[in-house]
């Protein structure tokens, strides 16, 4: 069930990879340290395996199939700790199930008004965000199943091509941030 009516398109930028390990976390504390600078950047997490939490990441909302926490701690070496190392002025890891997908799409359509990176390739099943991301690997070759468009960009020796700076003026182009 994808959302239609909705202002979260104009502010979501989602980005995915074709695998662990191709630069997805990296390239967003990247988008992430560029773009805090012109505004405030929301970075959320979404996994669909389900862990114990720390005891830093405060539960938000929690119900079968769904957990929402907001992380706390920039020491973690999480994920999500990494994003507020990057600036990013919150940052939320959630659990969820793919049918509680649109829990998640509504929940930041109606909570989250600042720029939002989220690293998902599940959730463009749902949402036609602003601007999209594919970190993909020569290694894999896989590529994402969305029916939006999206930049492909490709991690080699500790950069990306496109570089960040190529991504963040397209980025900016297409959303007027």
């Amino acid at each position: 069930m994808a959302l239609k009516d909705n202002h979260i398109r104009s502010k979501i930028v989602l980005v995915a990879g074709a695998g662990q390990n191709v630069g997805k976390t990296t390239l967003i504390c990247r988008l992430i340290s560029l773009l805090s600078d012109r505004g405030s950047v929301v970075a959320v997490k979404v996994s669909s395996h389900f862990h114990e939490l720390t005891e830093k990441q405060k539960v938000i909302e929690k119900r079968p199939g769904f957990i929402l926490s907001e992380e706390t701690d920039t020491n973690s070496g999480k994920d999500t700790s990494r994003y507020l190392q990057a600036g990013a002025f919150r940052s939320f890891y959630v659990q969820v199930t793919d049918n509680n997908l649109p829990v998640l799409a509504a929940w930041l359509n109606r909570n989250i008004n600042e720029l939002i990176i989220c690293e998902s390739g599940a959730l463009g099943n749902v949402i036609t965000p602003g601007f999209a991301i594919f970190v993909g690997s020569p290694a894999k070759g896989k590529t994402p199943n969305w029916n939006f468009p999206y930049i492909e960009t490709v991690m080699l020796n500790d950069d990306f091509n496109p570089t960040v700076k190529e991504i963040v003026k397209k980025l900016e182009n297409q959303l007027n941030v």
